[in-house]
């Protein structure tokens, strides 16, 4: 294409030269060859937005094939056009009754699905499909993605020994015909599940749905999560109409804002709160944390933690809760102390009846200068505690009052407290850590 366009192009500036060298005074001809000029530029431009309609049709939704059952996702000759969909922006279309897989290993990344009729989506151990992405989701304008299944049909999140199968959806999961929902795997949904018609959802096997926002359904539907560690989580409300069925057994929980369903109360937990996000950014002297509820229900306190290996945590902070609110809160805690290298960080929420929820840890490098401090600052003069955001943190500490004498020495072997045997009188002091390569004094006052 881009050929024939510098050739119209190249056609048109060269009569413009020869009308223009051999009738330098016909006025005349100039004129109607300008006006020929504007006509044949706005057809041109008229013929390559049509070729740009024609290419983005053509490349922004594709339709499954395969005839096998199932048939693998990832054969390019199992769709039309040929080729396997990639990219947030590439719509899928499955009908016909097909049964895609995406097998063991597979990761992929569209835009939205419809399935029409009768079809069967797996997710194999292993795999990944996600719709949509985070960046469009969380835009100033929302960008959702959705997986809408129009008829009858399957969906399929496996687990196994190669891992969980995973089916992450940036906006809503919309039923509105009968579905059965198997999964082993993890479902996540950024948006909300909506069910018009006699839909059956199984979570079984350690599996999790979870759903950052409301999931609504009719009377003849019915969710069931059985087996330890199976869970369904939803950000907002349930809501199954009167006669829906929810059921759990075998160690498996239902966790919602609240629920609405003929005998759902005794099924469904009304959780402390829901994390709707959790999320952080380094600074250039700092690591930034970010997180938000949805709702709260006799919420105290978060405890955020931080480890340097990701298994043995430590509180850095308490930040105070809402109590009880159906409205969306916003978190922010900057540390202004972080290890050196990787930072892991969680979140343990914390109600006033002392009942205790830890959620997903979250990872955060950091690159900055070595540090020491004292806290707490002010201190009582019983004990303080030393401060590093770096290893190998072995060395003398020397303690000195405001006129420079030395109160104590003690020998460090990193982090942690100190016990003073008789304790500081109040004043201001500095306390001057020495190593191989490391040396900073810093001042604290005792009360």
């Amino acid at each position: 294409m881009l050929r024939i366009i510098g050739c119209l192009f190249g056609n048109v500036f060269l009569a413009i030269r020869n009308l223009i060298c051999t009738s330098v005074y016909n006025f005349d001809r100039i004129l109607i060859f300008v006006v020929y000029l504007e006509f044949k530029i706005k057809s041109m431009r008229i013929f390559l937005i049509l070729c740009i309609i024609n290419i983005n049709t053509n490349v922004l939704a594709q339709t499954f094939t395969g005839s096998g059952n199932p048939a693998d996702w990832n054969t390019p000759t199992n769709w039309s056009p040929n080729g396997v969909p990639s990219g947030s922006t590439t719509n899928v279309n499955v009908n016909s009754s097909k049964s895609p897989i995406l097998n063991t290993g597979a990761s992929n990344t569209i835009g939205n699905v419809t399935l029409t009729s009768s079809e069967t989506l797996t997710i194999s151990t292993g795999a990944s499909l996600t719709l949509g992405s985070s960046a469009q989701f969380n835009a100033g304008t929302p960008d959702k993605r959705s997986m809408n299944f129009t008829s009858s049909g399957t969906l399929n999140v496996n687990t196994g020994a190669s891992g969980d199968g995973t089916l992450e959806i940036w906006g809503d999961l919309i039923v509105t015909s009968s579905l059965t929902m198997n999964i082993s795997g993890n479902l996540i949904i950024h948006g909300d599940f909506q069910m018009t018609s006699s839909g059956t959802v199984t979570v079984t096997g350690g599996g999790t749905i979870t759903i950052d926002g409301n999931l609504t359904g009719t009377s003849s539907d019915k969710l069931s999560v059985s087996g330890t560690g199976s869970t369904l989580t939803v950000g907002g409300s349930i809501s199954l109409g009167s006669s829906g069925q929810i059921t759990t057994s075998g160690g498996g929980t239902i966790n919602a804002g609240s629920c609405t369903c003929s005998g759902c109360q005794s099924q469904c937990n009304a959780v402390p709160i829901l994390l709707s996000s959790f999320s952080s950014s380094s600074k250039q002297n700092s690591i930034e944390l970010n997180w938000s509820t949805s709702s709260e229900i006799n919420f105290n306190y978060f405890s955020l933690q931080r480890s340097a290996n990701g298994k043995d945590f430590n509180e850095i902070t308490q930040v105070q809760g809402h109590g009880t609110t159906n409205e969306a809160h916003h978190y922010q805690y900057e540390d202004r102390l972080p290890f050196i290298g990787k930072n892991y960080y969680r979140l343990t929420s914390v109600d006033f009846d002392n009942y205790q929820e830890t959620f997903k840890v979250i990872a955060q490098e950091f690159y900055g200068n070595r540090e020491f401090s004292i806290s707490p600052n002010p201190t009582d003069g019983r004990s303080i505690r030393l401060n590093f955001n770096f290893e190998s943190a072995d060395g003398l500490l020397t303690l000195y009052n405001n006129i420079g004498y030395v109160v104590a020495t003690y020998e460090i072997t990193g982090a942690g407290d100190i016990d003073f045997e008789s304790p500081l009188k109040s004043g201001i002091y500095l306390a001057k850590f020495s190593s191989g390569d490391f040396n900073k004094t810093v001042r604290f006052v005792v009360n």
